[in-house]
């Protein structure tokens, strides 16, 4: 799994259109979810186990009625999705730099 953004160029001019989850904090006793994205030029440079040029970090907390919509086992039962899944609809909904993303 991962996002495909298109016409994205990051800071240093390059483009940077694939974004996979590195790390996902999933903290349900204070209701709190940290997630870590790396991204990279295109799947390819991900394919050839390159470093991702840039981290993104989202945090999912921001009203226990969106975490629970998220981040719940009862949630993710009910939608038949993983924790992955649920992150990369989350990280959609939630960061307008992925408001336009496709799932790869």
């Amino acid at each position: 799994m991962a996002l495909l953004t298109k016409n994205k160029i990051n800071q240093f001019g390059a483009k940077e259109e694939y974004w996979r989850v590195l790390a996902i904090n999933l903290n349900l006793q204070y209701g709190y979810c940290d997630i870590t994205l790396g991204g990279y030029m295109d799947e390819q440079t991900r394919i050839e186990g390159l470093e991702p040029m840039n981290i993104r970090k989202v945090r999912a907390k921001w009203s226990d009625d969106e975490f629970a919509a998220y981040f719940t086992t009862n949630r993710m039962n009910q939608q038949g999705t993983n924790i992955y899944g649920q992150v990369y609809k989350y990280i959609k909904y939630k960061d307008e730099y992925f408001n336009d993303a496709i799932d790869v």
